[in-house]
């Protein structure tokens, strides 16, 4: 038993360009809860002001672009590892999704969080006369990253799907994906962790204070433009846009 549903957005034209982002995004989503049972296409084209005049024209073309995306569908997946990581299927499988079961129920049966959950938002939708969809709140740094779909977990062994964090000559792409960047520059005790400003000035020799020291460079950007040429006469140069720096 299948069933499926259709709607139309007007939207600006710039839209239709990046639908193919858009439905790169759904698809990661859909796939991951629900596999290939279910998919969400979207289709667009772009329409002059005379052509809205003939409105049915345009969904029948909408009607033959969107058959054409169903017999394609997650193809912005294939390509990816998402789409070819193996099923784990036991004999405690959810009978819905196969997924492998994680808890049980209080009668001692098997039961898949996310299938159960479907049956959990059924019987709200039967018991309230209400909904109310309620904006994130955020309380901590950890939630405005789950606001937009992801959880950071730190840990000190690699994996596929890891960054790394700290700066190395060589990346092992078998055990993370790239290198990033992130600000720790901080102080440090013998054992690797950070110190607290109020420890960091109790070893302060002298007054028990703490510090901050700043550089400065005039002109740094003309600099970078033209050269030392202008700022040290002596240095010869024929070309102007050359310049030397001396540390």
């Amino acid at each position: 038993m299948s069933g499926g549903g259709h709607f139309y957005l007007a939207v600006p034209a710039k839209a239709i360009d990046r639908l193919d982002e858009y439905q790169r995004l759904i698809d990661s989503f859909i796939y991951k809860a629900h596999g290939t049972d279910l998919a969400v296409i979207i289709t667009g084209i772009k329409l002059s002001l005379a052509e809205t005049a003939e409105f049915s024209e345009t969904l029948k073309k909408l009607g033959e672009l969107s058959e054409e995306h169903k017999n394609k569908k997650f193809s912005t997946l294939i390509n990816t590892r998402i789409f070819f990581e193996p099923t784990r299927v036991k004999a405690e499988s959810c009978p819905y999704c196969y997924c492998e079961t994680k808890q049980h129920n209080k009668a001692g049966e098997h039961e898949y969080e996310f299938c159960e959950s479907f049956a959990e938002l059924g019987k709200q939708l039967a018991k309230y006369k209400y909904e109310e969809k309620t904006d994130i709140e955020i309380k901590h740094v950890d939630d405005v990253f789950e606001a937009f779909g992801y959880k950071l977990v730190f840990r000190n062994e690699g994996n596929p799907k890891v960054f790394v964090l700290q700066k190395t000559d060589k990346l092992d792409l078998q055990r993370c994906m790239t290198y990033i960047s992130p600000a720790t520059y901080m102080c440090r005790d013998e054992e690797g962790n950070l110190i607290e400003l109020d420890e960091m000035a109790n070893k302060s020799i002298g007054v028990k204070r703490w510090g901050v020291l700043r550089g400065d460079v005039d002109n740094l950007g003309k600099i970078f433009r033209k050269g030392l040429v202008d700022l040290l006469p002596a240095l010869k140069c024929e070309d102007s846009s050359c310049g030397v720096l001396a540390y």
